[in-house]
């Protein structure tokens, strides 16, 4: 199971190239952490979700890395390090925004 990245809050109004240059930079953000064996974007997948209330979009970003079974042994320091990278990211597209990151891992996650 590849990593899955969440991203909510965005500001309104993106258009498709921001959104794929802001994937693009996350993947990379992803890649540049060695320890997570993430080598292109068909490793990771990137979810922007949809707010339903426009009201404060773009002041705080939040992204949630959902990486259950990839992550499941590592370090403190690495799952640290991947926020880290993906909320420098993500800072540096939207530099007036408060950034939050959240690493969801380990969690139990069945498939049916």
């Amino acid at each position: 199971m590849k990593p899955i990245v969440k991203v909510y809050c965005l500001p309104a109004g993106l258009s498709e190239n921001q959104l794929n240059d802001l994937f693009k930079d996350i993947v990379s953000a992803m890649i540049s952490v060695e320890e997570l064996g993430v080598v292109d974007e068909d490793d990771v997948l990137v979810l922007f979700v949809p707010d339903m209330m426009a009201y404060g979009l773009g002041k705080e970003v939040l992204a949630e890395i959902d990486a259950s079974l990839p992550f499941q042994e590592k370090t403190e320091e690495i799952k640290n390090r991947v926020a880290t990278e993906i909320g420098k990211a993500i800072q540096e597209r939207f530099p007036g925004a408060e950034v939050l990151v959240k690493v969801l891992s380990p969690m139990v996650m069945n498939r049916v």
